[in-house]
């Protein structure tokens, strides 16, 4: 994954990629499959594990102790995706997935039996709120990553959401106004591998809060 915004990056003739954010691929990945893969797994484990912080990172799982239902909107995204493999992964359930035509792809990810669910967003505002509640089984909404971070998504889940604890990350950044102070609001950035990004206030994060540079190199490693 190269740096974002240089004249060096993935459309110059000679490209700069830093070693910390370098894959390594296994004989059976090509360079065209392996491309799609850095942005969206860096993101999805910058947002649950720098930003929401649903568990400490993937060497430690959150199985055996009382888990905070997550929420993927835009779960058949890239970066969707990623998010529902990684926590899968780390033991989180439930995990209730917003998605339309990407449905199908998104039940061969989850565990039902595990309470995992998947909501289809094209049946409007309301009913998305509804069916949410619904799978959420009395409980409140832990952790929300939101993969699409516009058109009012975040209106879709909120009033599901813990609203004293509840976290939320977006992928496009700004603050929502509408949604409750006690509900802890970040941007998940992949600048965030390269810059000393500054938290924004109290309840608002933009930087991860730890250093990019070993950060990007322990993932990369991993997921690799």
């Amino acid at each position: 994954l190269h740096e974002l915004g240089t004249s060096y990056g993935s459309y110059a003739e000679y490209a700069i990629a830093y070693s910390w954010t370098a894959f390594h691929l296994d004989d059976n990945t090509s360079f065209e499959e392996a491309c799609t893969v850095p942005m969206a797994s860096f993101m999805a484990a910058i947002g649950l594990f720098a930003m929401l912080k649903v568990t400490a990172g993937t060497w430690d799982t959150v199985k055996g102790k009382e888990g905070r239902p997550l929420l993927v909107y835009g779960a058949a995204s890239a970066v969707g995706t990623a998010v529902v493999r990684l926590s899968k992964i780390v033991g989180v359930h439930p995990v209730l997935c917003v998605a339309g035509r990407g449905i199908p792809f998104v039940e061969g990810l989850i565990d039902r039996e595990k309470g995992d669910a998947v909501v289809d967003y094209r049946n409007g505002p309301k009913n998305v709120l509804k069916e949410i509640r619904q799978a959420l089984g009395g409980k409140e909404l832990g952790y929300v990553f939101d993969a699409i971070s516009e058109k009012g998504s975040q209106n879709n889940y909120w009033p599901a959401m813990d609203p004293e604890n509840g976290k939320v990350t977006f992928v496009l950044g700004g603050h929502r106004e509408d949604i409750p102070p006690g509900i802890e609001q970040s941007t998940t950035m992949a600048g965030s591998l390269w810059k000393e990004l500054t938290p924004l206030g109290g309840r608002d994060r933009l930087g991860m809060g730890v250093g990019g540079r070993d950060f990007g190199f322990a993932y990369s490693r991993l997921i690799g």
